[in-house]
């Protein structure tokens, strides 16, 4: 026989709870049927600590306690169910009361409370019970057990046959009713005396149906549990199609979404994010607007304005409205003297200048544009540009200068170094490869002269004559830059 007892208790927030039984027991079973956490020790539970069991809410726990322990506390909120057992593979039961056993006879105390399934009535205690029968009562009233006999005259049936066949009849009912509430049953369990000695020799078998009756909820537990919406089972939101769904109230949610680059109108239909990203555009450009000085005036520009205008309208628009304003248009010093006040001034139109020949003069006119690189010329009196044009000697123009607007350019120096082929490059590079003049003592041989051999833009190269040395020579350059 399993020694075990039972007990169901509600738990307060924050207040640990002990549960004492009658005996030292090696296990403790424990039920959590709240909706939060339980925690439980042999001593004081403490969440998170060695010797602290969790219990999650809705489910179960065993508790190893040893053989000298008789209880047991708990910490939590809500109710819990717990057993000592003597036994590992305890199963739960129902709650019996505090720590009593639940044996065979708490149960048939339990199920003498309970109303029987079949009872009777006599005639005398139904009040309003019928003269006659109505026609459909009386195929069951037919059926009953306990009924008048009549003769086959008497309700008018075939004496030859037709008791054999409501014999036949009620037996085959009989026969059905009885296999209904046998169920298959074998043979030797189809009887009630048969079950109740086999219950008697397998207790096993009466604590099964111990543990079947007492995992069903009583009326008042189960209407407890319909009527609680505090999700006692823990459904989540993706388990119902939500997932997606942010956890957080209607006026505190978190939107994500880009600021449009430009602004445009919101469109029915389209997507939060993009309709935020134009609003956002929108409130933007708005609070930009809204600071620009430029665009908006303050109060005292706009008192300062006012007053501006009103010392206009004042002080420089009288009545006659003639002060301040144009009453002769003169031209070339004529005045005009227009049939109206409504002046029509044309501008007159000029052509080129008309350059002058040497037969003709030329007329006034616009000075004709120069084409590009006419930069450095000048306006001729027939009417084209051109490039200065030198007319004097070489002895006119600056040494290493130009001449007026003049291109050409000379160069001069002296080479000092003797023998072999010398070449002379220039500090500034022609446009056109220049004329080179050498010049050299007239002591020297004439065979042994330094000549040109070549010249470029950059400069040019001399050798001598001879395999005699000469003393150095002085040389000038001459083109256009």
């Amino acid at each position: 026989m399993v020694n075990e007892q039972v007990t169901t208790i509600e738990l307060t927030a924050g207040t640990p709870s002990t549960v004492e039984f009658s005996g030292a027991y090696p296990y403790y079973w424990i039920d959590n049927k709240s909706d939060s956490d339980v925690y439980a020790s042999l001593g004081t539970p403490e969440a998170g600590t060695d010797g602290t069991y969790t219990i999650a809410a809705g489910s179960q726990l065993r508790i190893s306690g040893g053989a000298f322990n008789t209880k047991l506390c708990l910490l939590g909120s809500g109710k819990v169910q717990v057993i000592a057992s003597s036994i590992a593979s305890c199963p739960f039961k129902g709650a019996q009361g505090g720590g009593e056993s639940v044996t065979i006879d708490v149960l048939n105390a339990a199920l003498e409370e309970k109303a029987d399934s079949k009872h009777s009535h006599t005639v005398e205690e139904i009040s309003d019970f019928p003269t006659s029968m109505p026609a459909s009562d009386v195929k069951d009233w037919a059926k009953a057990n306990e009924k008048p006999t009549y003769t086959a005259s008497e309700v008018g049936a075939d004496v030859s046959g037709s008791a054999d066949a409501a014999l036949t009849n009620a037996k085959s009912y009989t026969d059905t009713k009885i296999a209904d509430l046998i169920n298959g049953a074998p043979t030797t369990l189809d009887t009630l005396g048969e079950i109740a000695a086999s219950m008697s020799d397998n207790q096993s078998v009466v604590e099964a149906l111990d543990t079947a009756i007492g995992t069903k909820a009583n009326e008042s537990d189960l209407t407890a549990h319909t009527g609680n919406t505090s999700n006692p089972h823990s459904v989540t939101k993706t388990q119902v199609g939500l997932g997606n769904v942010p956890n957080v109230a209607t006026n505190d949610q978190t939107p994500s979404y880009t600021e449009s680059t430009s602004l445009s109108k919101l469109s029915s239909g389209e997507k939060l994010s993009v309709a935020f990203g134009k609003i956002s555009k929108a409130i933007t450009d708005f609070i930009s607007h809204i600071g620009n000085s430029v665009k908006h005036i303050t109060s005292t520009e706009r008192t300062n304005w006012n007053a501006a205008k009103s010392h206009a309208d004042s002080a420089h628009a009288p009545s006659n409205a003639q002060v301040n304003v144009i009453e002769t248009v003169k031209v070339n010093g004529t005045a005009l003297t227009p049939s109206s006040k409504a002046v029509n001034i044309t501008v007159p139109s000029y052509s080129n200048m008309t350059g002058a020949t040497s037969s003709a003069a030329g007329a006034s006119g616009l000075v004709p544009a120069p084409a590009s690189g006419e930069q450095g010329a000048y306006l001729r009196g027939d009417g084209t540009w051109a490039t200065p044009e030198f007319t004097g000697t070489l002895d006119d123009i600056p040494d290493g200068g130009v001449y007026y607007k003049s291109e050409y350019y000379i160069q001069a120096g002296t080479y000092n170094v003797t023998g072999g082929t010398a070449s002379i490059t220039f500090e500034t590079a022609y446009k056109d490869v220049p004329y080179v003049f050498v010049s050299y003592t007239t002591t020297d041989a004439s065979n042994v002269a330094p000549t040109v051999t070549s010249r470029s833009k950059t400069g040019f190269t001399v050798k001598k004559g001879t395999a005699a040395g000469y003393a150095g020579f002085d040389w000038v350059a001459f083109g256009k830059i």
